[in-house]
């Protein structure tokens, strides 16, 4: 009894090593409630290696320690609102490495099925330099998250051409759902950062985008972590400064009440009648 006590703690405190405190920190956010950080057993350097073995590239240092350490990680929490209803607002999922696959399943060769996404990437990212990830044989994208149904989260990287020079290292992008590409960050080990400064939250990578955090995604970022909203972004203050003034005419209610009076009235007047 007291060895399963020992092993319970020691993987809630191997949980919360892992997320940095996520856990504790959403726990003390009011309306929070129902923190679910999951974890698996480590992948072993086997298993690793085969992995690599069957794409022909190597993970990145950061990416292979994280599948070293547990294998794949779960996240989702509830919010409660004063009226006793829960919702599931915050959710997270980084794929355990047998499902960390290329995305499209292309093969060297046969990119005429996606030609249409490859030519949506063919431009230089917004900030220029880089070239934004394509479908292609030549590029090894791996789909690291799902954001349901509005993109996913990828770790984009080029193979060297022969003769050529060496490529930019991996990366991190967010894919559209207009399969338009947005570089996040460069390395894993910052997205897994972001992703748990940020909580967590619904659509939050989006706020690195040009086009920002959707309507529930500020919502839900307001009400929770009014912290990580944009400096130049939404506010609640600001979304009311824009509507006109409600004014209301009196008038209103002095002809409701003079219509009362004369109804009331009338009504008098035939009753009065009716006893004569």
């Amino acid at each position: 009894m007291e060895e399963e006590k020992a092993l319970q703690l020691y993987l809630e405190c191997y949980k919360d090593y892992l997320s940095l405190g996520l856990q504790r920190t959403l726990a003390a956010v009011p309306g929070v409630c129902n923190v679910r950080v999951e974890t698996c057993l480590p992948v072993d350097g086997l298993a690793i290696a085969g992995w690599e073995q069957r794409y022909a590239t190597e993970l990145p240092a950061d990416l292979r320690a994280f599948y070293l350490a547990t294998d794949g990680l779960r996240i989702a929490w509830d919010y409660r609102v004063p009226a006793g209803d829960r919702f599931e607002v915050g959710r997270a999922e980084l794929r355990p490495l047998a499902q960390l696959s290329r995305l499209g399943g292309l093969r060297p060769g046969s990119d005429e099925p996606l030609a249409q996404v490859d030519a949506a990437g063919a431009e230089p990212s917004p900030g220029g330099g880089t070239p934004c990830p394509r479908l292609s044989s030549r590029w090894l994208v791996l789909e690291l998250e799902r954001c349901g149904e509005h993109g996913s989260v990828c770790l984009a990287h080029c193979r060297p051409e022969p003769g050529g020079p060496p490529p930019a290292p991996a990366a991190v992008w967010l894919l559209d759902r207009s399969c338009r590409w947005h570089r996040l960050t460069d390395t894993f080990s910052d997205y897994f950062r972001m992703l748990l400064a940020h909580l967590a939250l619904p659509q939050w990578q989006w706020k690195f985008t040009p086009y920002g955090l959707g309507h529930m995604a500020k919502t839900w970022m307001t009400l929770i972590a009014p912290h990580l909203l944009p400096s130049s972004g939404w506010s609640v203050s600001d979304s009311f400064r824009t509507l006109p003034p409600n004014r209301v005419d009196a008038a209103l209610f002095r002809s409701r009440s003079k219509n009362k009076k004369e109804k009331e009235d009338k009504v008098d007047a035939e009753s009065t009648e009716g006893k004569q």
